[in-house]
């Protein structure tokens, strides 16, 4: 059997369109599901690793993890199953980009452009956190971006929420992605909570308004140790306009031990848009926008969201 899905294959009840991406463990499908005429993202576990114990309950475990948060900034998983070989999570398409090609393409973002995408990110973290979901694998990849500037948290696979999910860290293997990894997530610690996404977050703000990230080191495993023996280089050196009270607000959510940290993602942001000079109020609407017609450009800037941090 092979391992690979070509376009036009159909798979239970989906209809193979183009491949979106892939990663280590999964490939993920633009696919039609044909009994409901519907476009699905369609991630996809080849048959060598569906053999494997270990990957297949991480894979189901996100699918479960993600279809137990009911949030407007969460994307929607609608079914999960197994077909031909090949398990699957079904979820909304998100026709859009990546944060991280979205910082790849435009280069590094304002402060409002910055803190309007994170608020929304904050808002389905802090809302995870509080049914006992940690992420732990926060990332501007792992963030979808729609052109009427709408953002979805995707990628739950690493998530842990209580002792549920205690037997899903592959043996001998530190889980995460070692850019936007916390100290204690490096050290492999059990003690993980909010806080280890709340520094991701960190980073993440870091990497969107410098281009950078924190620390650079030649190998993953010197990326990990670099976090538990230095400071991280301040963002100022890399961007020198940025306020002297938004550095303090990206170092204090970069804080080497949790406790230091903002109590919230939602915290971080609003401390961040006081930094800013943006005020406390709500950046983005409680609903989503509709979004623009098929074949419309998107506004400029990138989806409309002001550029200047006044």
């Amino acid at each position: 059997m092979t391992n690979e899905l070509v376009n036009g294959q159909t798979l239970g009840p989906f209809e193979i369109i183009s491949e979106l991406g892939r990663g280590g463990m999964a490939v993920v499908y633009k696919a039609r599901q044909t009994d409901l005429q519907r476009m699905v993202a369609l991630k996809i576990l080849p048959p060598e690793l569906s053999r494997d114990q270990s990957y297949l309950q991480r894979f189901l475990h996100e699918a479960r993890s993600a279809a137990a948060l009911e949030h407007p900034h969460i994307v929607p998983i609608y079914a999960i199953g197994e077909a031909q070989g090949f398990h699957y999570i079904a979820m909304k398409f998100i026709a859009g980009r990546t944060l991280k090609d979205v910082a790849q393409d435009d280069g590094a973002l304002s402060l409002a452009q910055t803190a309007t995408l994170l608020e929304q990110v904050a808002g389905a973290l802090d809302y995870a956190h509080s049914r006992g979901v940690i992420h732990r694998d926060i990332k501007p990849s792992n963030m979808m971006v729609e052109p009427n500037g709408w953002v979805y948290l995707t990628d739950f696979g690493l998530a842990r929420g209580g002792d549920a999910a205690q037997g899903l860290t592959l043996a001998g293997t530190v889980m995460g992605t070692p850019e936007y990894m916390s100290p204690e997530q490096a050290q492999g610690l059990a003690t993980i909570g909010p806080a280890t996404d709340i520094y991701a977050l960190g980073v993440v703000v870091y990497e969107l308004l410098t281009g950078k990230v924190p620390f650079s080191a030649d190998t993953p495993m010197g990326m990990l140790v670099a976090r538990l023996q230095y400071a991280p280089r301040p963002p100022r050196d890399y961007r020198g306009d940025l306020p002297l009270a938004v550095e303090d607000v990206i170092m204090r959510a970069l804080a080497r031990r949790p406790e230091a940290r903002f109590p919230s993602a939602t915290a971080l942001v609003d401390a961040l848009k006081q930094a800013s000079g943006l005020g406390t109020r709500a950046l983005t609407p409680r609903q989503r926008p509709a979004s623009p017609p098929m074949g419309t450009p998107a506004a400029s800037p990138p989806f409309g969201v002001p550029t200047a941090p006044t």
